[in-house]
């Protein structure tokens, strides 16, 4: 499906409460097993606060038993608390509350081997 090309709209007043960019992917054990101490250290000096929150999830359904399943985010949050790096076992999430009125979303990731 093809869109027609529009002009940029700027708003008044910005609709936008909060921006999320949400990658999903495998889960990976290993985030729940231990402290993302790595990561951490990538995210670097641009995030220095990290907050835990567990979160516990069920599954509804016709003759599934609903086994809550509980996992820890990790958010990372820069120093205004205006963008938030959250890690979990199955996703990666970049959020931000300032979507100014020209500003685009900037957001850089980059993929790195761990050897």
């Amino acid at each position: 499906m093809e869109f027609a090309d529009t002009g940029r709209v700027i708003y008044k007043e910005n609709p936008l409460a909060e921006v999320v960019c949400q990658l999903s992917f495998p889960r990976i054990l290993a985030v729940d097993d231990r402290i993302p101490a790595e990561f951490q250290d990538a995210m670097g000096a641009d995030y220095p606060f990290v907050e835990t929150r567990e979160v516990v999830q069920f599954g509804l359904g016709l003759g599934v038993e609903a086994l809550p399943s509980k996992r820890v985010h990790y958010d990372f949050k820069t120093e205004d608390r205006r963008y938030n790096v959250t890690l979990c076992s199955d996703f990666v999430a970049v959020t931000t509350l300032d979507m100014s009125a020209g500003r685009y979303f900037p957001v850089t990731l980059s993929v790195r081997s761990p050897r």
